[in-house]
């Protein structure tokens, strides 16, 4: 995987996010990371694992991509296009297709066109739609008429249903991974021009397609020419996002209509890393003046 911090499927989740001390910031140094078995690199805080040979045998399929898995599924960004001149992934090449793998044999491809191009890292991996067999693979697609659009596909490389796109050239939809809200229903979370505009999307699937059913203003997951794409983490019907000036951290709950504000935790400097989940369930980041904070659970 290109980000040693991505999640295995690209879902940026963490389990329980109410257990967790929002009260109580625990602050540690770059040398107390190694007690914990984690390492901090290029602004990103990961755990320090062996390759798997199943991952590294795709390596030479993708760019950067991160190559995401779950059970015995694989699936991998393919192709260097550079049909699409935005460039706020830190280049101008993006993958325009992508492969699925099912215990280490390719099952499907599938591979864009009209100047399209997948405006992403990493795919998501998750069952998305309860009522499709297998997993749905859920990436940013974008093109320099209409910017991002949200395409779900289906793990036989099938397109099963897209949002609406932006509507406007070079603007982009940062995809964080699905929630499960109280009702049990799933949206997908997103956020719309985090660099600009900062808009929190909640999307349900209705009739084949993603419908917007909630929204907040004033957050943003990523920062222009950042390949870090994991400044967020989901928790069922719960978000822990950045405010778009990075200096605190926004709890929001996910509902069937809406998006609320439940807390809001102050930073003494502005969020610079990713929000890492250790194998202790504790998440950790690190802010702009070299401080280390860990949340644990209650």
């Amino acid at each position: 995987m290109a980000d040693p911090s991505t999640p295995s499927d690209g879902n940026l989740y963490v389990e329980n996010m109410m257990l967790y001390r929002f009260t109580s910031l625990e602050i540690y140094s770059i040398d107390d990371l190694k007690k914990y078995h984690l390492v901090i690199d290029n602004n990103r805080i990961f755990q320090q694992v062996d390759k798997l040979e199943s991952i590294v045998k795709y390596t030479k399929k993708t760019n950067k991509s991160d190559i995401v898995y779950k059970n015995n599924i694989t699936v991998v960004l393919t192709g260097n296009s550079n049909i699409y001149n935005h460039g706020i992934l830190g280049d101008n090449v993006e993958s325009d297709g992508f492969e699925v793998y099912i215990d280490d044999l390719l099952y499907s491809e599938y591979r864009l066109g009209n100047k399209d191009v997948f405006e992403t890292l990493r795919p998501t991996l998750v069952d998305y739609i309860s009522e499709k067999a297998g997993l749905e693979i859920i990436l940013t697609i974008s093109n320099s008429l209409t910017g991002s659009r949200i395409g779900v596909f289906n793990q036989s490389g099938a397109l099963l249903g897209e949002s609406e796109p932006i509507g406007k050239g070079f603007r982009w939809l940062h995809i964080l991974g699905v929630s499960t809200i109280k009702n049990g229903e799933k949206r997908v979370l997103a956020v719309e021009t985090p660099h600009i505009g900062g808009i929190l999307k909640s999307y349900k699937w209705v009739n084949n397609k993603l419908v917007i059913s909630g929204y907040f203003k004033g957050v943003s997951t990523h920062k222009i020419s950042s390949d870090n794409l994991n400044m967020a983490l989901i928790s069922n019907e719960y978000l822990l996002v950045p405010r778009q000036d990075f200096n605190s951290l926004l709890l929001l709950k996910i509902g069937e209509r809406d998006v609320d504000l439940i807390r809001e935790i102050t930073l003494p400097s502005k969020l610079i890393t990713n929000l890492f989940v250790d194998d202790k369930k504790n998440i950790w980041f690190k802010v702009q003046n070299d401080l280390i904070f860990k949340l644990s659970a209650k």
